[in-house]
């Protein structure tokens, strides 16, 4: 069971076309090796259930991470434009969802997210403020 997130402030943006879903795959499988070497499995999603649980949300945001991260941007330079200026603005991770074309980034405070937001529409993003709720 995965605790609720803590509260939280999010920015979403999209920009410019997403990507194949199965490119993105393919172009991970070539980067590496088709994962045939897989070494033991990762400890991030351990890390951040048990940072999630202790409400440790700056340890768990440390260990967010998105693979597609390593191959879209190669394609799609809007990504890495869209989370530097949520860092800019403070974000605490800032980051590509699925393989895109949204990114999203998690603030602190609500006029973090919107100076974020509003940049990110002045470069041509469509960009919310969200409020992630518990209640499912």
């Amino acid at each position: 069971e995965v605790s609720p997130m803590p509260k939280s402030v999010l920015a979403v943006a999209c920009m410019g076309e997403g990507v194949s879903t199965p490119w993105a795959y393919g172009k991970l499988d070539e980067l590496h090796g088709g994962f045939a070497d897989a070494a033991e499995a990762d400890a991030r999603p351990d890390v951040i259930l048990s940072a999630l649980q202790k409400g440790d949300f700056d340890t768990a945001c440390d260990h967010f991470y998105n693979i597609f991260e390593e191959v879209v941007p190669t394609v799609q330079p809007y990504v890495d434009r869209l989370k530097a200026t949520m860092e800019r603005h403070g974000a605490m991770r800032a980051m590509m969802s699925g393989s895109g074309p949204s990114v999203f980034g998690v603030f602190r405070s609500v006029e973090a997210a919107s100076a974020a937001v509003e940049e990110l529409c002045a470069m041509g993003a469509s960009a919310f403020v969200c409020h992630p709720t518990a209640k499912y």
